[in-house]
């Protein structure tokens, strides 16, 4: 029987949802691989970012800082 990378993928997704230890130790290692490839100064922030409600006090944040607003604010 022939797996298909499809069915290779959706039978990982399964393990790893009914494994909350297995996709830690994955995310582990998915988040170190990344930090070590991507070494530019440029590339501060891992996390998603965060952008305040419409007329909500704004985070007041150096002139440098502005580039990673969103991810400051999370």
């Amino acid at each position: 029987m022939a797996h298909t990378p499809s069915m290779l993928l959706r039978i990982a997704v399964t393990v790893l949802d009914k494994s909350p230890f297995l996709r830690r130790v994955l995310w582990r290692w998915w988040y170190g691989r990344l930090a070590k490839k991507f070494t530019q100064r440029s590339w501060t922030f891992m996390n998603y970012g965060y952008e305040r409600e419409a007329g909500g006090p704004a985070l007041a944040l150096a002139p440098e800082d502005e580039p990673d607003r969103l991810c400051v604010q999370l």
